[in-house]
């Protein structure tokens, strides 16, 4: 997976793919706050943080300069059992819970 940023949006570009899928919109509005991690779940059924594969630091969000690409892979410490956290979406009729940021649709 790669990210992009242009402005204070986060995009989201899926490997084989040339435009977002996802578009993460004001990641970047609070200058000085942690911006929150992305999340995937791994072939273990464990929930890890997206981390950048330039083994750049990412404890407080993706740092990216305007226009730049970073590739980014799952990684580091399990945050979670994905089946618990996905038995409990599943239970309150959300299939995510997007609470720290809007999403928009990808342009």
């Amino acid at each position: 997976m790669t990210l992009k940023r242009a402005g204070n949006d986060l995009l989201v570009i899926q490997e084989g793919d040339d435009s977002p899928s996802l578009v993460l919109a004001d990641y970047f509005a609070n200058a000085g706050e942690p911006s929150p991690l992305l999340l995937g779940m791994a072939e273990d059924g464990m929930i890890y943080s997206y981390v950048p594969l330039s083994g750049k630091s990412y404890e407080t969000g993706y740092l990216l300069t305007e226009g730049r690409l970073e590739a980014v892979a799952l990684g580091g410490d399990a945050v979670e059992s994905g089946v618990t956290f996905f038995a409990a979406q599943e239970e309150s009729n959300y299939l995510f819970r997007c609470s720290d940021f809007s999403l928009a649709p990808a342009r």
